[in-house]
């Protein structure tokens, strides 16, 4: 009788061996990547309860009466806090407004502006300089001030001056303000209490400023609000920028009247 030849048994060891291998590498693969979604999980979730607590602490300043530093109460929340820091803005010698479309109007006070919308004098000069830095912009402004009744006071600039056709526009004076190119001083009626300055951008989009006359200062414009959650290690910081009310532009081009109209 003949014996069947007996097959090596290291063949098959080294075949199990090597699918342990395999599955282990597998195993290993898996666990980390489970481990590093949690994390992310985690560290996305601290990071959106880090930017909710700094939108709360954005409102509780907004709501909050003055300027000043707000924190959380202490029942905000374990391990989420934030801190959020409201100033004036605006308030000094020079003011500047970002990206002015064309025919966007935007408003510069004179005058403090306080509850409900009331006016109180604060700005001393005779004067101030209107500055912009586009050439291919013009500008049209309108002053309105206290003279014993409303009354308005308007200029028209263009830095552009061989303009066609021509819209008979004032020219700029030399050198700039507010660090930018263009400027316009822009002198008062005698006596006048200044109470706010409407500024209407013509042609292009243009950056827009003012500075003060000479030992004057502008009443804040608005309020910054900046405004840093906090939760585990995650940090988000969120600034907010509210201008004082204006009026809409429509305001510009009625008519009125401190009594009633009346025709006889």
């Amino acid at each position: 009788m003949k014996r069947l030849p007996i097959r090596n048994s290291g063949q098959a060891l080294l075949v199990i061996l090597l699918i342990m291998a395999v599955a282990l590498t597998i195993g290993l693969a898996v666990t980390s990547r489970t481990v590093t979604d949690v994390e992310i999980s985690g560290k996305t979730e601290e990071a959106a309860r880090a930017f909710s607590a700094a939108e709360a602490g954005i409102e509780e300043a907004l709501v909050g009466i003055g300027t000043g530093t707000f924190t959380n109460p202490p029942d905000f929340g374990e391990g989420v806090s934030y801190t959020s820091e409201k100033s004036d803005l605006g308030v000094g010698t020079e003011f500047v407004f970002p990206e002015v479309a064309v025919g966007e109007i935007k408003t510069l006070y004179l005058a403090n502006y306080g509850t409900g919308g009331t006016l109180t004098p604060s700005y001393a000069g005779g004067s101030i300089d209107l500055c912009w830095e586009n050439v291919e912009a013009a500008i049209e402004a309108t002053l309105y001030y206290d003279s014993g009744g409303y009354k308005v006071a308007r200029y028209a600039v263009d830095a552009k001056v061989d303009r066609d056709p021509d819209n008979y526009f004032e020219e700029p004076d030399s050198g700039g303000c507010a660090g930018l190119t263009y400027k316009k001083t822009l002198v008062f009626p005698d006596g006048v209490i200044p109470l706010f300055l409407r500024v209407r951008v013509l042609y292009v989009s243009t950056r827009v400023g003012v500075s003060a006359a000479a030992g004057s200062a502008l009443p804040a414009q608005g309020v910054k609000i900046v405004s840093t959650g906090l939760a585990g290690t995650s940090t988000r910081k969120v600034e907010v920028i509210r201008m004082h009310p204006a009026p809409p532009g429509i305001f510009d081009f009625l008519l009125y009247s401190e009594s009633d109209l009346k025709h006889e």
